[in-house]
C-alpha cells in the first residue's frame, strides 16, 4: 500500500507542458470570441450615451418652438469637424425657423459625445438616428 501510495504522489506533482499548452489554447479561443462582442457593447452604450444627449437638444428644440407657439416635426443635427461645432435644424409647421435657432444657441452649449465619428442625427417622430 505505501508504494502504490508514493506512486500516486510521485505522478500528481504538476501539470504537463501539454497539458498547459490546451488550457492556454482554450483560454485564447474564449477571449478571442469575448473581445469583439465586449466592442460591440461598448460601441452600443456610447451610441445609447449620444442618444440621451440628442434627446436633451430635441427638448431645448420644443421648447424653444413652445415659445414661438410652434410644433417641431422633426430635427436634424450636424456636427462639423470641431466637436463643439452643432447645427440643429428644426422643421417646423410654420415660418420662423431662424428664431427657434437662434434660442437654441445658449441652450446646447457644452454637450459632450462618447461616439467621435457620427455626422448627422436626425429625429422623426420622437427616434433618433445617427448617420455616420
Amino acid at each position: 500500500m505505501e508504494k502504490f501510495m508514493r506512486k500516486m504522489w510521485k505522478k500528481s506533482e504538476g501539470f504537463t507542458l501539454v497539458e498547459l499548452i490546451v488550457v492556454i489554447a482554450i483560454l485564447g479561443i474564449l477571449a478571442a470570441v469575448a473581445v469583439p462582442a465586449y466592442s460591440g457593447y461598448i460601441t452600443k452604450a456610447k451610441e445609447s450615451a449620444d442618444l440621451q444627449t440628442l434627446a436633451s437638444v430635441a427638448t431645448a428644440v420644443s421648447s424653444a418652438a413652445a415659445a414661438e407657439s410652434k410644433t417641431v416635426t422633426s430635427i436634424v443635427v450636424n456636427r462639423e469637424a470641431d466637436p463643439d461645432t452643432l447645427t440643429v435644424t428644426p422643421a417646423l409647421t410654420s415660418a420662423g425657423m431662424d428664431q427657434v435657432e437662434l434660442l437654441l444657441g445658449s441652450d446646447i452649449t457644452g454637450l459632450t459625445w462618447k461616439v467621435e465619428n457620427w455626422k448627422t442625427a436626425t429625429m422623426t417622430s420622437g427616434q433618433w438616428t445617427l448617420a455616420y
